[in-house]
């Protein structure tokens, strides 16, 4: 067997190996993540865009009602706050050709400050410690590997179907079996997103 040397040849000069390039085939592409695009909708609304060297941020005020049946404020018509936020990224092929995608898989959290719950929906059902599905009032705000939180307990999202979900009880704030303890709640119960799915 002959070795084949492989390096870099970034001028195509064949980085001195003669007349037989033996670097020809080595492939050079790279990922690069070039911005975060956070778009509001709903009960509120507005975007803004970060890239990589500077994060994305969006203030924006949302004036709240009473609702007395929940005891709970709400946005004047209801609707949840949904936040939104897409990677782009950039693929370099080998022949240079720069393709923009939008890359899944990422992780993120929002963090708020001032009085109040932080919550995504409202549970409209009475589950209780047994039961494996809740209802809320806006089930489209879920997705199937969400982990929410109701008081102390997570739970883990299997399955959304309108303001029906399936869910595995009692897990921990990464899904796993056993990390916290099922218990009854009541309808109004504040439901939060504490991990979204990827």
């Amino acid at each position: 067997m002959t070795p084949v040397h492989v390096d870099w040849d970034t001028n195509a000069n064949g980085n001195g190996e003669g007349p037989v390039r033996q670097n020809r085939a080595l492939i050079k592409e790279w990922n690069v993540l070039e911005d975060s695009t956070v778009t509001l909708t709903g009960g509120a609304t507005g975007t803004a865009t970060g890239d990589s060297q500077a994060a994305p941020v969006l203030t924006t005020n949302v004036n709240l009602v009473l609702n007395p049946a929940y005891n709970a404020y709400q946005t004047p018509n209801g609707a949840p706050v949904i936040i939104r936020d897409v990677f782009n990224g950039s693929h370099v092929t080998r022949s240079n050709t720069v393709v923009r995608t939008a890359l899944v898989g990422v992780r993120w959290t929002v963090a708020h400050s001032g009085c109040g719950v932080l919550y995504d929906d409202l549970l409209s059902s009475a589950p209780g410690a047994n039961d494996a599905q809740i209802t809320v009032q806006f089930g489209p705000v879920f997705r199937a590997g969400d982990v929410i939180r109701i008081g102390a307990e997570f739970m883990l999202v299997t399955h959304v179907s309108g303001n029906t979900l399936e869910v595995t009880r009692g897990v921990s704030l990464t899904g796993a079996a056993g990390g916290s303890t099922a218990a009854a709640h009541v309808p109004g119960d504040p439901v939060l997103i504490a991990l979204g799915a990827t």
